[in-house]
Protein backbone atom coordinates (compact mmCIF):
# COMPACT_ATOMS: atom_id res chain seq x y z
CA UNK A 1 0.00 0.00 0.00
CA UNK A 2 2.73 2.53 0.51
CA UNK A 3 3.05 5.09 -2.55
CA UNK A 4 5.90 5.88 -4.54
CA UNK A 5 5.32 9.40 -3.99
CA UNK A 6 6.29 8.51 -0.19
CA UNK A 7 9.43 6.68 -0.76
CA UNK A 8 7.35 3.51 -0.75
CA UNK A 9 7.42 3.99 2.68
CA UNK A 10 3.87 2.88 4.75
CA UNK A 11 2.36 5.98 6.67
CA UNK A 12 -0.95 6.85 8.84
CA UNK A 13 -2.60 8.84 5.70
CA UNK A 14 -2.28 6.34 2.93
CA UNK A 15 -3.12 3.40 5.21
CA UNK A 16 -5.76 5.33 6.37
CA UNK A 17 -7.50 5.86 3.31
CA UNK A 18 -7.13 2.60 1.72
CA UNK A 19 -9.06 1.16 4.93
CA UNK A 20 -11.59 4.11 5.11
CA UNK A 21 -10.76 5.29 8.52
CA UNK A 22 -10.53 8.72 9.74
CA UNK A 23 -8.78 9.69 13.38
CA UNK A 24 -11.30 11.75 15.80
CA UNK A 25 -11.47 14.12 18.14
CA UNK A 26 -12.27 11.00 21.02
CA UNK A 27 -9.00 9.09 20.45
CA UNK A 28 -11.11 6.48 17.75
CA UNK A 29 -11.53 6.44 14.26
CA UNK A 30 -14.52 7.09 11.94
CA UNK A 31 -15.25 4.89 8.87
CA UNK A 32 -14.84 7.40 5.84
CA UNK A 33 -15.40 4.63 2.96
CA UNK A 34 -12.32 3.40 1.39
CA UNK A 35 -10.10 5.11 -1.39
CA UNK A 36 -7.37 5.28 -3.34
CA UNK A 37 -5.35 8.06 -2.13
CA UNK A 38 -4.65 10.85 -4.29
CA UNK A 39 -1.56 11.28 -6.33
CA UNK A 40 -0.73 7.30 -4.94
CA UNK A 41 1.86 5.64 -6.96
CA UNK A 42 2.21 1.88 -7.36
CA UNK A 43 5.34 -0.33 -7.03
CA UNK A 44 7.62 -0.50 -9.67
CA UNK A 45 7.96 -4.13 -8.76
CA UNK A 46 5.62 -6.41 -7.88
CA UNK A 47 5.08 -7.41 -4.04
CA UNK A 48 5.35 -11.64 -4.52
CA UNK A 49 3.61 -14.02 -2.28
CA UNK A 50 7.44 -14.79 -1.06
CA UNK A 51 8.44 -11.15 0.08
CA UNK A 52 5.19 -11.33 1.57
CA UNK A 53 5.98 -14.59 3.77
CA UNK A 54 9.65 -12.96 4.58
CA UNK A 55 8.12 -10.33 6.23
CA UNK A 56 5.66 -12.33 8.29
CA UNK A 57 8.07 -14.98 9.37
CA UNK A 58 10.94 -11.79 10.17
CA UNK A 59 8.32 -10.24 12.41
CA UNK A 60 6.83 -13.27 13.85
CA UNK A 61 10.62 -14.66 14.88
CA UNK A 62 11.25 -11.29 16.82
CA UNK A 63 8.66 -12.79 19.50
CA UNK A 64 7.52 -16.09 18.12
CA UNK A 65 4.35 -17.48 19.71
CA UNK A 66 4.17 -21.58 20.08
CA UNK A 67 1.17 -22.87 17.86
CA UNK A 68 -0.69 -25.41 20.20
CA UNK A 69 -2.97 -24.86 22.93
CA UNK A 70 -3.88 -25.95 26.75
CA UNK A 71 -4.98 -28.87 27.79
CA UNK A 72 -7.70 -30.19 29.97
CA UNK A 73 -5.05 -30.54 32.91
CA UNK A 74 -4.34 -26.36 32.42
CA UNK A 75 -1.12 -27.88 30.51
CA UNK A 76 -0.13 -26.16 27.34
CA UNK A 77 0.83 -28.88 24.39
CA UNK A 78 2.88 -27.49 21.19
CA UNK A 79 1.19 -28.98 17.95
CA UNK A 80 3.28 -32.00 17.28
CA UNK A 81 6.59 -31.22 14.41
CA UNK A 82 4.85 -31.03 11.10
CA UNK A 83 6.11 -29.31 8.01
CA UNK A 84 6.57 -25.92 8.55
CA UNK A 85 6.10 -25.81 11.96
CA UNK A 86 8.63 -27.56 14.49
CA UNK A 87 8.85 -27.49 18.08
CA UNK A 88 5.58 -25.67 17.86
CA UNK A 89 7.03 -22.49 16.02
CA UNK A 90 6.56 -21.93 12.50
CA UNK A 91 10.17 -22.24 10.48
CA UNK A 92 10.65 -21.27 6.44
CA UNK A 93 10.30 -23.79 4.43
CA UNK A 94 8.55 -24.64 1.34
CA UNK A 95 5.29 -24.56 2.10
CA UNK A 96 5.12 -21.48 4.38
CA UNK A 97 3.45 -19.78 2.00
CA UNK A 98 0.63 -21.90 1.98
CA UNK A 99 0.54 -22.61 5.59
CA UNK A 100 -0.13 -18.35 6.54
CA UNK A 101 -2.13 -18.45 2.89
CA UNK A 102 -4.62 -21.24 4.99
CA UNK A 103 -4.41 -19.76 8.34
CA UNK A 104 -5.62 -16.26 7.27
CA UNK A 105 -8.11 -17.46 5.21
CA UNK A 106 -9.51 -21.07 6.36
CA UNK A 107 -10.69 -22.55 9.92
CA UNK A 108 -7.91 -25.01 10.13
CA UNK A 109 -4.86 -25.67 7.62
CA UNK A 110 -5.13 -28.90 5.56
CA UNK A 111 -2.11 -30.20 7.06
CA UNK A 112 -3.55 -29.77 10.45
CA UNK A 113 -6.47 -31.25 10.16
CA UNK A 114 -5.63 -34.43 12.08
CA UNK A 115 -3.78 -32.44 15.22
CA UNK A 116 -6.43 -29.24 15.16
CA UNK A 117 -10.00 -30.15 13.92
CA UNK A 118 -12.00 -30.43 17.66
CA UNK A 119 -10.80 -26.69 17.79
CA UNK A 120 -13.17 -25.87 14.31
CA UNK A 121 -15.91 -24.41 15.88
CA UNK A 122 -13.44 -21.85 18.63
CA UNK A 123 -11.96 -20.85 15.20
CA UNK A 124 -14.98 -19.82 14.01
CA UNK A 125 -16.15 -18.41 16.64
CA UNK A 126 -13.14 -15.57 16.30
CA UNK A 127 -12.67 -15.01 13.06
CA UNK A 128 -16.90 -14.19 12.59
CA UNK A 129 -15.88 -11.68 15.64
CA UNK A 130 -12.26 -10.74 14.03
CA UNK A 131 -13.38 -9.39 10.78
CA UNK A 132 -15.16 -6.53 11.61
CA UNK A 133 -12.47 -5.06 13.64
CA UNK A 134 -9.34 -5.75 10.94
CA UNK A 135 -9.58 -2.16 9.21
CA UNK A 136 -9.43 -0.20 12.58
CA UNK A 137 -6.86 -2.98 13.86
CA UNK A 138 -4.66 -2.31 11.03
CA UNK A 139 -4.72 1.27 11.86
CA UNK A 140 -3.98 1.09 15.24
CA UNK A 141 -0.55 -1.16 14.11
CA UNK A 142 0.70 2.54 12.80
Amino acid sequence: MPSGTTGYAPDFATISSFFGARANDEGGYDFVGEHTPDNWVNRVEPYTNTDVTEQILEMYLLHPVLFGGKTADGSFDAIPDFGTIQNGTLVSGPNTACLLYELATQSVPSDANGVLTPTVDALNFVRARWRPSLRIWAIRLL
